[in-house]
């Protein structure tokens, strides 16, 4: 269910609203055509819908005894719906090699056996082809341990529930729950699944009045102005799951600097260990501007797709540009259904702050890696440089098959900075806005601030964050900035820019005067330059684009057009 700004739709009693992923469903059943026993797949064999194919190999894997999960999956470039899906054993894939100490078991034996399901034009699904046989042992009898055949319904959370509420342990709920089935591998789930609700369900509940407070709140803010906006996601038993809002300023800031947006779960603000999601842009001082928070209670691909389809309504509609988070697999999965066209770039502080954890026997034994690994990232010009660099790193300190050296350079164009210089980033490459303005709120909140407590204080923190960019703004006005050249493009700069983003580019004025210039070559068109800076031992190329009257550095990190 969904509580909505502008007219206040729904109410805390009204329905729930359901984001499911569309290629997931355990709560659909086989049709009756394919119901009986563990009748085997075969080519050609038709399915009224996609759950309805997925549901059956998931039972005739449960009764064969293997595991399934989805290897590759196809949209339709016009509908965006899904049109292709394989399923395959979960033992597909190669054994990953470890570097850790004690490296977890891998169950990985490169096993062929999947189901491969097409749609047709009638909306149909068709098995293409499938695999039967399988190069490992099957046991039906540990089918059960499988995560594709555990869920708890919602009969099971109910009865679960119940008996922690008078206070029944977990380890004597379970036990129960299996004499009642007739043995723990008919209950469908396992004691740890019993444990991970319990634990969700008590991150859920809320203190008498928290979320009418909440509520309140919300509707007063509306009331103040009918810009205010709000969401409030509710499970299915009505309890409070995610709370989104957006005050009328950050909407409008939005429309000022949204072109980029940072966006972080990393920080735990209440006693019901709700994340706090801020999305934050930065304004024309260098500050960060809060342009919508949630709290959450999960960081599933589907409360993300809730959050940021939500907050896409709430910006008009208007996706960013680009967006920076760190490498959450769901938040990766929900930025490419809901941003299908913005640039994702993961946080550069996430990836290398994992160096010494993921690569320490590399560390120990060569003192020079990290320069290595520093001048492929920060010192590669074109995309051909930093392959090239790349290589001859993995190469000369034998990471060829490392997992995680692998994984990086297939997701090198979300996170190496030469890949992504043609998108204007607003100077950031890392997440450290959603982290300063997370290190704001600890001066009016702490772990034990109840959720009306949370929202009556934020009102305040608004309010110093408001006083800050005014304050910002008088000083532009008002105050002239000092020259340090007789340079009249720095004059001329110092009455456009704003103090802070002028600090930044009376940096760039100074390191002129250790910069020499070289008219290298004019054609038509073009005429280039080389640029040696003698500080760093560098050279830059820098372009003259004639028939476009812009100029630009290779770095692309300065970019001019003459209007």
């Amino acid at each position: 269910m969904e509580v909505v700004d502008e007219n206040r739709e729904l109410n805390i009693e009204g329905n729930r609203e359901y984001v499911v992923d569309s290629h997931v469903n355990n709560d659909s059943h086989v049709s009756d055509s394919n119901a009986d026993g563990n009748q085997e797949p075969y080519i050609g064999m038709e399915f009224a819908s996609q759950e309805n194919a997925h549901s059956f190999y998931v039972h005739y894997a449960k009764c064969v005894g293997f595991g399934i999960s989805i290897k590759t999956s196809r949209r339709s470039r016009v509908s965006r719906e899904f049109i292709d899906v394989k399923y395959a054993c979960t033992r597909y894939g190669k054994k990953r090699e470890s570097s850790a100490i004690n490296p977890r078991p891998c169950l990985k034996v490169e096993c062929e056996a999947y189901l491969h399901i097409k749609r047709k034009s009638d909306g149909k699904w068709i098995v293409h082809d499938f695999i039967k046989e399988h190069n490992h042992v099957l046991f039906p009898a540990h089918a059960h341990y499988f995560p594709c055949h555990r869920r708890i319904n919602k009969a099971q959370k109910s009865y679960i529930e119940n008996l922690q509420h008078v206070g029944v342990r977990t380890t004597k709920i379970y036990a129960t729950m299996a004499k009642q089935h007739g043995g723990y591998e008919n209950i469908g789930c396992l004691e740890k699944d019993v444990r991970n609700h319990l634990d969700k369900t008590s991150r859920l509940s809320l203190e008498s009045g928290d979320a009418n407070a909440m509520l309140d709140y919300f509707v007063a803010m509306q009331e103040e102005n009918p810009r205010f906006f709000y969401a409030i996601d509710l499970d299915e038993d009505n309890r409070v799951k995610n709370v989104f809002w957006v005050d009328a300023k950050g909407r409008e800031d939005y429309q000022e600097f949204g072109d980029v947006i940072s966006f972080d779960t990393t920080y735990i603000t209440n006693k019901y260990k709700m994340s706090f999601a801020p999305f934050i842009g930065v304004n024309n001082h260098f500050q960060s501007r809060l342009l919508g928070c949630a709290l959450l209670a999960d960081e599933t691909s589907n409360t993300f797709i809730w959050l940021m389809k939500t907050w896409l309504r709430a910006m008009g509609g208007n996706p960013p540009n680009a967006i920076i988070t760190d490498q959450d697999k769901a938040m990766k999965v929900a930025i490419r259904e809901v941003f299908p066209n913005t640039r994702h770039r993961f946080c550069l502080w996430h990836i290398l702050r994992k160096v010494p954890e993921k690569l320490s026997h590399v560390l120990r034994k060569n003192e020079d890696f990290k320069t290595h690994l520093n001048s492929c990232i920060y010192r590669s010009w074109s995309k051909k440089q930093f392959e090239d660099k790349w290589q001859e790193m993995v190469e000369k300190f034998q990471l060829l098959e490392n997992e995680w050296i692998q994984s990086l350079y297939e997701e090198r164009q979300h996170w190496v900075p030469v890949y992504m210089k043609d998108t204007f980033f607003g100077g950031m490459s890392t997440t450290q806005r959603s982290e300063s303005i997370n290190s704001f709120f600890d001066k009016y909140v702490c772990k034990k601030t109840t959720l009306k407590e949370f929202v009556e204080k934020y009102k305040v923190a608004l309010h110093d964050r408001e006083e800050a960019e005014m304050q910002a703004d008088f000083n532009t006005w008002h105050k002239q900035p000092i020259l340090k050249t007789p340079s009249p493009f720095e004059k001329q700069m110092s009455l456009i820019y704003t103090h802070e983003v002028f600090k930044k580019f009376q940096i760039e004025v100074l390191g002129l005067s250790g910069c020499r210039l070289l008219k290298e070559n004019k054609d038509s068109q073009i005429t280039t330059f080389e640029i040696l800076d003698f500080q760093n031992n560098e050279e830059f190329v820098v372009e003259w684009d004639a028939s476009k009257n812009e100029i630009s550095c290779l770095c692309r990190l300065f970019v001019l057009i003459i209007a």
